[in-house]
């Protein structure tokens, strides 16, 4: 079955007259996708026997229902799965995600061991920093450990700016090469 997504449904502001009028009288909010869809119309569009998902901007799932009028996807997308598709526990709570169409749990432990891993990185940045921001201080520092305290200063800026929430997908930062004796130890 080809799966049907429509994507970041927003407020329409721009309504036609009739819209005005069933807006006013029946107090409605006309939503509108990324590509000019009304929900209304889109909603009519889904086949009877499937299951419709919103998501958010982040793929986290946010409403399920078997019929899409039960829905009102304000700043997220909508797409629809076969009920084979759809994994035994799914819920609404923020632990499970769509991604690439799939739909998976969130690890609920993910971002403690992001987290966890993270502070080992930055703990070994931390180190090797101190050493030669002191040089530094100090007025003691070769060329080659005041560009090195760059290099690791950086690293640690990167560090502390992941996204921790897309991991176990996410890209560490390249750590710095230590050149010539470790003065750590």
């Amino acid at each position: 079955m080809k799966k049907k997504t429509y994507k970041n449904f927003t407020i329409n502001i721009n309504l036609t007259d009739t819209q005005k009028e069933e807006a006013e009288q029946f107090n409605v909010q006309f939503l509108i996708s990324d590509n000019g869809e009304d929900w209304y119309e889109t909603a009519k569009t889904f086949e009877e026997n499937t299951v419709k998902i919103s998501y958010d901007s982040n793929g986290v799932i946010r409403s399920i229902s078997e019929d899409a009028s039960m829905l009102f996807p304000l700043n997220c997308s909508v797409s629809e799965f076969s009920p084979s598709d759809i994994p035994e526990g799914i819920n609404i709570t923020g632990g499970w995600l769509i991604k690439n169409g799939i739909i998976s749990e969130i690890l609920q432990n993910s971002m403690s061991i992001a987290k966890t891993q993270r502070n080992s990185l930055r703990a070994k940045a931390e180190a090797e920093i101190a050493w030669r921001q002191d040089a530094v201080n100090r007025k003691k520092a070769t060329s080659e450990e005041a560009g090195e305290l760059v290099e690791w200063l950086d690293y640690r800026l990167a560090l502390m700016r992941l996204d921790l929430s897309r991991f176990p997908e996410l890209s560490w930062p390249a750590e710095p090469a230590l050149k010539g004796d470790d003065k750590t130890k």
